[in-house]
């Protein structure tokens, strides 16, 4: 049980620490960005994220669950070029005293059993850069209209991911945070730790039944660089309440630190664990990854207007492929495991081919899984409607 334990919190961190850092900005307001005093907020969000290269902070993360309460805090400094990240526990759950990760490699050094543990990311190195961030102001803006105070508006847009790059496990498990149709609500300006910032709250529009229910983020966003300087995610899920909110603190922006920083050097006498982690391969077409998946790759009927931007093959414990298309606002998976993974929660049953399937709504994001022959079948969608992951289901059905 503590191998199962460990090797959950490991894949964990594997999974936090590659998350895309993708921020919905500002729409609608005139702010001073500290270049330009006659700017609408988002105009220059091409101009200022080609500038952002890091930051080095003390980030506090207070997870809420039902009664639960935690807190930790953590020196961190992050490298958005690469997907770098150091952070130094100063106080808070866990027995991580320090993580350390150049974007293909991860260290976790427990000070008191003097062990260090390394893990291979299979996430590109440049998995934490801001590359989307211009797009989803684009599309905030472009819907609500710039440089006016706007109602609440519905548009597709994507809430941040819920745990913070980098971060290390805690005990709420976080639903995935993808993209979605959404209302944003009139930005207002105040401050965080002294510095300006303005706050957009971004709620789904319908509150969806269980698992994942009454989904909501609020994003307090630094006018001068449009990083998050305070997130709060909260929703509701099993039936208790959730809130995670993430606080960055005495913050600097583009401190100058070099790539050494991103490299950890195990301390004299340490023991050196080298984790188990799976192989990933990505390819550019579908017709590359069919010639070497030990898996047949389905042929989705997938709308028009979507690209396919990554396919994948992973192997390890489980065996998997997986098709990711996009368009401007929404994303479309396809993906199959072998062997068959049973999800962790409940849903609508519904018949893909001659198949019974289980569709979640897991907030942000929405799901349809199926077995066959032992093969676990998942289309998933963020910013799609259910009818359309079924037909793109029913076309994979099990091929």
């Amino acid at each position: 049980m503590a191998d199962n334990r460990r090797l959950g919190f490991l894949l964990f961190v594997v999974l936090t620490v590659t998350v895309s850092v993708g921020i919905v900005a500002g729409i609608g307001l005139v702010v001073d960005n500290g270049t330009n005093t006659d700017v609408a907020f988002g105009d220059d969000v091409s101009a200022r994220l080609t500038e952002l290269d890091g930051l080095t902070a003390t980030r506090e993360v207070v997870r809420e669950r039902g009664n639960e309460t935690t807190r930790s805090v953590e020196d961190v400094t992050l490298d958005f070029e690469i997907g770098g990240i150091r952070a130094r526990t100063l106080s808070g759950p866990g027995n991580v005293d320090v993580r350390v990760s150049n974007g293909s490699a991860l260290w976790l050094y427990d000070r008191d059993a003097g062990t260090v543990t390394q893990l291979r990311l299979t996430e590109p190195a440049t998995a934490n850069r801001l590359d989307r961030l211009e797009r989803l102001v684009d599309r905030v803006a472009g819907t609500v209209g710039r440089g006016t105070q706007t109602p609440t508006s519905r548009i597709g847009a994507s809430p941040l991911p819920v745990v913070p790059a980098g971060n290390r496990g805690g005990s709420t498990t976080a639903p995935a945070a993808a993209g979605g149709n959404y209302t944003v609500s009139s930005p207002e300006t105040t401050t965080v730790d002294g510095r300006e910032a303005v706050v957009i709250r971004l709620a789904q529009p319908d509150r969806v039944s269980e698992p994942v229910a009454n989904y909501t983020q609020t994003l307090w966003l630094d006018t001068e660089w449009y990083y998050p300087l305070k997130q709060r995610t909260s929703w509701r899920q099993g039936g208790q309440r959730h809130v995670v909110t993430t606080t960055y603190r005495n913050v600097t922006f583009n401190p100058g630190v070099e790539s050494s920083v991103f490299v950890f050097d195990p301390p004299a006498g340490a023991t050196v664990e080298m984790a188990e982690t799976p192989e990933q391969q990505t390819y550019e077409t579908v017709a590359a990854l069919r010639a070497e998946a030990n898996l047949t790759v389905p042929d989705p009927a997938v709308p028009d207007e979507f690209v396919l931007t990554r396919a994948t093959r992973t192997t390890g414990r489980v065996t998997s492929i997986g098709l990711r298309y996009v368009n401007a606002s929404s994303v479309l998976t396809v993906a199959k495991l072998s062997p068959s993974i049973e999800p962790r929660t409940d849903g609508e049953t519904v018949v893909i081919g001659e198949q019974q399937a289980t569709y979640r709504n897991l907030g942000p994001r929405r799901v349809i899984s199926w077995s066959c022959d032992g093969i676990l079948y998942k289309v998933g969608g963020s910013g799609v409607s259910r009818d359309r992951l079924v037909s793109v289901a029913n076309s994979v059905a099990c091929k």
